[in-house]
């Protein structure tokens, strides 16, 4: 995972050299925010699929009635986890030592409650390293002409710094350690946003640029999960917090309407992979053109279900569950080139191929029968997966949008899988037999299959014979 080999490579440079530069402190930072907001996605989500809080998508979902179930937890939350808690400790040990650096600003002011339970040992130790700062690292509130000068920079991060008027005194306060030191800096998140814009209307963008762009993205969302919220640890912060969030939903507005233009003239290019395919929360005025955007593009997914790990792209916002081989990405274009492009795809609308994998394997008990006129028949569409399976046509996997579950098929089986599927689910019902006292799952079953085949042999004579043959 991306995120966490940023981590672990920063915490190596901060061993040996004893410092990182701004932006690889300020990313540091950003990743934290991220992860809490993750945290909450997984700990506080009521969706059994799809959304957990604010956008982010949950960690773990295993539910009997969901025909694709997976955890990311040993994968992607448990190493982000000890990817942070190393590099906090190495903070430490350096603070302790009575040096200083850009990585006194990944220290944050404030945890999100939720993280004692769940990451008590980084929690103690960024307590323990904001105790052991000293001068002007550890201040975390400034009031008069500071306060004015600190106020004038543009060059902070987003929330990094809210004004407070306490008994007509303006005073700041900060999200993070080390910062009034460091006021000298090049870039922010909104002026990183910008700079990409201008690019994009000349030339494509790097693939770590759009890495850093999804970040920011998130970054931003972050701000609108529940219990990390800057807004929420001190009151009178909330109109300043809207002002500085509304700058980078505007940056952020302008980079995605670029994008749309980008793709609307034809162009195509690793921009792309900026745009988010669900979990639109917090990003204001961006929504309606990253919409339009992907109105434009093929049809994106979700998640996708392996039968085999595939090779993965080294990007952030990539989960994968090495025990169920599930993929799963809000980034546009990641899933389908993955899963691959080129193969024929059907709708599966409740995972029914999903479902008989998970039976066959005793992960549950299901019934895999439908009611016509008050009496059983086996569900028509577990009838033509059944089909083709007996045929050894099987899907090359099996992928989910926002809404429903569809089966990837290589595409040499294009015209067998779609001469199937064709076939109307009601008529099917039509002819299909009854359950009865005298006959079991597997006579029935293959009655069934015998009434498919029926129907598939003359619908296949009458449009093409020269292909019947794979299936006969």
């Amino acid at each position: 995972m991306r995120e966490i080999e940023i981590i672990k490579t920063l915490t190596e440079k901060l061993k040996n050299k004893g410092d990182v530069s701004q932006e690889e402190a300020d990313l540091i930072y950003m990743l934290w925010k991220i992860h809490e907001a993750q945290g909450v996605a997984y700990t506080n989500s009521r969706d059994i699929f799809g959304h957990g809080s604010c956008g982010f998508p949950i960690m773990k979902t295993e539910h009997p009635r969901e025909a694709m179930n997976f955890s990311f937890i040993d994968s992607f939350i448990c190493p982000m986890r000890s990817a942070f808690k190393e590099w906090y400790k190495v903070v430490a040990e350096i603070v302790a030592s009575g040096r200083t650096g850009n990585f006194v600003t990944t220290i944050p002011v404030y945890v999100a409650p939720w993280k004692n339970n769940f990451e008590k040992e980084t929690c103690h130790l960024i307590e323990y390293v904001s105790r052991s700062l000293s001068g002007d690292d550890r201040l975390d509130e400034v009031t008069g002409k500071l306060a004015r000068d600190i106020r004038q920079t543009d060059k902070l991060l987003t929330l990094d710094v809210l004004v407070f008027n306490d008994s007509n005194l303006k005073k700041l306060s900060f999200s993070r350690y080390g910062l009034v030191p460091r006021l000298e800096r090049k870039t922010n998140d909104v002026l990183f946003l910008q700079k990409m814009t201008e690019k994009l209307k000349k030339e494509d963008i790097t693939l770590e640029e759009s890495d850093l762009i999804y970040i920011i993205m998130k970054f931003t969302q972050a701000m609108y999960v529940p219990n990390i919220r800057y807004s929420d640890f001190k009151v009178g912060s909330r109109e300043e917090g809207k002002v500085q969030i509304e700058r980078l939903q505007q940056a952020l507005m302008s980079w995605f309407k670029a994008v749309h233009e980008a793709v609307k003239s034809g162009r195509k290019g690793n921009f792309l992979y900026t745009l988010p395919v669900s979990g639109f929360t917090g990003l204001g005025k961006s929504v309606p053109y990253i919409k339009k955007t992907l109105s434009l593009l093929p049809k994106q997914f979700l998640t996708a279900k392996f039968p085999a790990k595939p090779v993965l792209p080294d990007m952030a916002g990539i989960f994968f569950d090495d025990e169920r081989n599930v993929l799963l990405s809000q980034r546009c274009e990641v899933v389908r080139k993955i899963a691959g492009i080129g193969k024929y795809i059907v709708e599966d609308c409740e995972g029914v191929f999903l479902f008989i994998e998970r039976a066959n394997k005793g992960d549950i008990r299901r019934d895999f029968y439908v009611y016509r006129d008050g009496k059983k028949i086996i569900d028509p569409m577990f009838v033509k997966f059944e089909y083709l399976n007996r045929n050894k046509i099987v899907p090359a996997c099996c992928l989910r949008d926002e809404d429903k579950y569809f089966a990837a098929y290589d595409k040499r089986h294009e015209k067998t899988v779609r001469s199937v599927f064709e076939i109307p689910n009601g008529k099917l019902e039509f002819m299909l037999p009854e359950f009865s006292d005298d006959k079991d799952f597997s006579s029935i079953l293959e009655e069934s299959l015998y009434m498919l085949d029926m129907v598939f042999q003359k619908t296949a004579i009458s449009e093409d014979d020269s292909w019947t043959d794979v299936i006969r």
